[in-house]
C-alpha cells in the first residue's frame, strides 16, 4: 500500500502546502519532485473511477468518471520512497494530461489512462508517448450527490447517479 501524494526520496518530508497528488504529462521529465520517479519508479494505478467537479450557477456540482470499457481504469502513476522518522513512507501520484473532448466540459485535465496492452511497457521504459488522453468513447460520465465533498461520508451510494 502507498500513501496518495509523492514525497520524493530526497525532500525533507511530506508538505502539506506543496501535496504531490498529481504529475503533469507535459513536465513530468523535468519538474524535481517526478524526475527521478518517472526514470526509475513507474506504477499502474487501478480505479473504479474519479470525480470532477463543474461551476453550475453558484455552486460547483460533481460527477464521477468511470470506465465504459471494463470494471476499472489503469492509471499511469509514479511512485517514490522517502525514509522517514519512523521508517519508510510508500507514496504515489498519478500522471495527468490535456482532457479529451468527453472530459474537456468537466475539466481541462484528466489522467492518464492505459490500456492493458502499454502496461508492461509503461513499466519497463516508461515511452513518454503514452501520456496522452484516451479515446473519449473510453469514459463514461454521471452527476452524482454532493454528498462526495464530504470525508465522512464512505458508501457505494457515492457514485449513483444524482
Amino acid at each position: 500500500m502507498c500513501r496518495f501524494g509523492l514525497i520524493p526520496s530526497w525532500s525533507k518530508g511530506p508538505d502539506p502546502k506543496f501535496t504531490n497528488f498529481n504529475a503533469r504529462a507535459e513536465t513530468v521529465e523535468k519538474a524535481a519532485p517526478f524526475r527521478n520517479a518517472f526514470k526509475r519508479h513507474r506504477c499502474l494505478v487501478p480505479a473504479s473511477g474519479f470525480y470532477e467537479w463543474r461551476k453550475e450557477g453558484e455552486t460547483k456540482q460533481p460527477y464521477y468518471f468511470y470506465s465504459a470499457k471494463g470494471p476499472a481504469f489503469t492509471f499511469a502513476g509514479l511512485w517514490d520512497s522517502w525514509k522517514g522518522p519512523e521508517g519508510d513512507v510508500e507514496s504515489f501520484a498519478i500522471i495527468t494530461t490535456d482532457a479529451n473532448e468527453a472530459m474537456r466540459p468537466y475539466h481541462d485535465r484528466m489522467p492518464v489512462i492505459l490500456g492493458a496492452d502499454t502496461w508492461e511497457f509503461w513499466l519497463a521504459q516508461g515511452g513518454k508517448e503514452l501520456l496522452r488522453p484516451c479515446p473519449n468513447d473510453a469514459l463514461e460520465v454521471r452527476r452524482v450527490s454532493k454528498r462526495v465533498n464530504s470525508p465522512a461520508q464512505d458508501d457505494a451510494g457515492l457514485i449513483e447517479a444524482a
